[in-house]
Protein backbone atom coordinates (compact mmCIF):
# COMPACT_ATOMS: atom_id res chain seq x y z
CA UNK A 1 0.00 0.00 0.00
CA UNK A 2 2.71 2.22 0.47
CA UNK A 3 4.23 1.98 -2.79
CA UNK A 4 0.85 2.36 -4.36
CA UNK A 5 0.33 5.36 -2.18
CA UNK A 6 3.82 6.62 -2.92
CA UNK A 7 3.55 5.98 -6.88
CA UNK A 8 0.38 7.33 -7.28
CA UNK A 9 2.22 11.06 -6.47
CA UNK A 10 5.68 10.82 -7.58
CA UNK A 11 5.49 8.70 -11.07
CA UNK A 12 4.82 11.25 -13.42
CA UNK A 13 6.84 13.89 -11.65
CA UNK A 14 9.91 11.28 -11.94
CA UNK A 15 8.91 10.87 -15.61
CA UNK A 16 9.39 14.66 -16.20
CA UNK A 17 12.70 14.12 -14.24
CA UNK A 18 13.94 11.45 -15.82
CA UNK A 19 12.70 12.98 -19.51
CA UNK A 20 12.08 11.53 -22.92
CA UNK A 21 8.52 11.54 -22.51
CA UNK A 22 6.05 13.97 -24.80
CA UNK A 23 4.15 16.41 -22.96
CA UNK A 24 0.88 14.14 -24.20
CA UNK A 25 2.33 11.21 -22.57
CA UNK A 26 2.69 13.35 -19.15
CA UNK A 27 -0.41 14.59 -18.94
CA UNK A 28 -1.80 11.04 -19.45
CA UNK A 29 0.67 10.05 -16.27
CA UNK A 30 -0.37 12.83 -14.34
CA UNK A 31 -4.50 12.07 -15.16
CA UNK A 32 -3.91 8.62 -14.30
CA UNK A 33 -1.85 9.64 -10.86
CA UNK A 34 -4.84 11.89 -9.92
CA UNK A 35 -7.47 9.32 -10.76
CA UNK A 36 -5.47 6.70 -8.42
CA UNK A 37 -4.92 9.66 -5.27
CA UNK A 38 -8.86 10.46 -5.91
CA UNK A 39 -9.48 7.11 -5.23
CA UNK A 40 -6.80 7.16 -2.33
CA UNK A 41 -9.19 9.54 -0.95
CA UNK A 42 -12.06 7.22 -1.08
CA UNK A 43 -10.54 4.51 0.65
CA UNK A 44 -9.62 6.68 3.61
CA UNK A 45 -12.80 8.48 4.11
CA UNK A 46 -14.62 4.92 4.02
CA UNK A 47 -11.78 2.61 6.44
CA UNK A 48 -12.37 6.02 8.97
CA UNK A 49 -16.48 6.47 8.44
CA UNK A 50 -15.43 10.51 7.18
CA UNK A 51 -17.60 9.76 3.92
CA UNK A 52 -20.19 12.22 4.94
CA UNK A 53 -17.11 14.87 5.40
CA UNK A 54 -16.10 14.19 1.84
CA UNK A 55 -19.22 14.54 0.75
CA UNK A 56 -19.75 17.84 2.63
CA UNK A 57 -16.62 19.16 1.36
CA UNK A 58 -15.75 19.52 5.01
CA UNK A 59 -12.09 17.92 4.85
CA UNK A 60 -10.12 20.48 2.90
CA UNK A 61 -6.40 20.54 2.56
CA UNK A 62 -4.30 23.42 4.71
CA UNK A 63 -1.19 23.76 2.25
CA UNK A 64 1.86 25.62 3.67
CA UNK A 65 2.29 29.40 2.25
CA UNK A 66 5.41 27.78 0.95
CA UNK A 67 3.72 25.52 -1.49
CA UNK A 68 0.61 27.52 -1.96
CA UNK A 69 3.34 30.18 -3.32
CA UNK A 70 4.22 28.49 -6.18
CA UNK A 71 0.50 27.46 -7.36
CA UNK A 72 0.30 30.08 -9.95
CA UNK A 73 3.42 29.34 -11.81
CA UNK A 74 4.74 26.33 -13.81
CA UNK A 75 6.17 23.95 -11.92
CA UNK A 76 10.02 23.49 -11.53
CA UNK A 77 12.07 20.96 -9.92
CA UNK A 78 12.77 22.85 -6.89
CA UNK A 79 8.91 22.98 -6.56
CA UNK A 80 9.35 18.86 -6.51
CA UNK A 81 11.68 19.55 -3.99
CA UNK A 82 9.43 21.56 -1.91
CA UNK A 83 7.14 19.25 -2.19
CA UNK A 84 8.75 16.45 -1.05
CA UNK A 85 10.78 18.55 1.99
CA UNK A 86 7.20 19.72 3.00
CA UNK A 87 6.07 16.15 3.24
CA UNK A 88 8.51 14.83 5.62
CA UNK A 89 8.70 17.97 7.73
Amino acid sequence: MIIWAIAAFWHPIACRWLGGFSESDLKSKARISIYQLQQQIIYLAQTFNLEQELENHLMVANPTDEIDTHLGSSPTHEDDDCLLENAFN
